[in-house]
């Protein structure tokens, strides 16, 4: 599902207009980015936990010439789904 649809989606479940729909995606996507930026996590009961995990720099390896280079340190997103969650998916294969 993209963006998109998702915004499509929401506005029909609700009865708003597509700008509506847009509007709170942008704002929940916006929410979650700043709630990983100051708490380092966001927890959607039912949903999931996003977490802001460190990267410690390193040495990697060109695959080309075998030559080390030096990767520096960075932060990545993570993301734990919900027991609810992965019960809601797998009773959709039955």
């Amino acid at each position: 599902m993209t963006k998109s649809e998702l915004t499509k989606r929401i506005a029909e479940k609700l009865e708003w207009t597509h700008k509506q729909g847009t509007l709170s995606v942008d704002a929940f996507v916006m929410c979650v980015m700043e709630g990983l930026q100051r708490d380092n996590r966001v927890q959607i009961p039912g949903f999931g936990t996003f977490t802001l995990r460190h990267k410690k720099p390193r040495v990697a390896r060109n695959p080309r010439t075998g030559e080390p280079v030096e990767v520096p340190a960075k932060k990545s997103v993570g993301f734990k789904v919900s027991d609810n969650l992965k019960k809601y998916i797998n009773e959709e294969d039955e």
